[in-house]
């Protein structure tokens, strides 16, 4: 797949054609079939992926900030709305799991597992004007960044 080749265009592409072939299944089914065509689709499986998606690209967020800035990165590159909101989940997580040390929060690692999907541009926008070497690192498009919710959109 071109998402593991680091390949945007060809992932897009790819993309629109998953969501086209669906769309035409879905268009061209008869209302006996419907059902079936409908359940072909797995809710599952999209969210998997997001999922490992987004472990790899906290893990690379994480790599290349502790490559360039050392492993307190999180102080002084991450913006504070995001500080913020991060700190805000975490508060919340903990309360409905008063037994995890609070310890287990402190690197930016773990504290990227709480972070939007939205708050990955501000991180890398932010640091793209901070020091060309993170921008050479993350390699900022000239386009805005926007997430396709395959996991919300079932």
């Amino acid at each position: 797949a071109a998402v593991w080749d680091n390949d945007f265009q060809a992932f897009l592409a790819e993309r629109a054609q998953l969501i086209a072939d669906e769309l035409n299944r879905l268009v061209l089914a008869k209302p006996d079939e419907f059902e079936n065509v409908v359940d072909t689709v797995s809710p599952d499986g999209y969210a998997q992926k997001v999922d490992v998606m987004e472990i790899r690209l906290r893990d690379f967020i994480d790599d290349r900030l502790t490559a360039i800035f050392g492993s307190n990165y999180w102080k002084s590159l991450i913006p504070s709305d995001t500080k913020g909101e991060v700190k805000k989940r975490i508060q919340e997580w903990q309360s409905r799991h008063p037994c995890v040390d609070p310890a287990e929060f402190v690197s930016g690692r773990s504290r990227l597992e709480f972070c939007d999907v939205s708050d990955y541009e501000k991180i890398f926008m932010l640091n793209s004007h901070h020091s060309r070497k993170t921008e050479t690192l993350f390699r900022i498009p000239d386009t805005p960044i926007y997430r396709v919710c395959p996991e919300h959109c079932h």
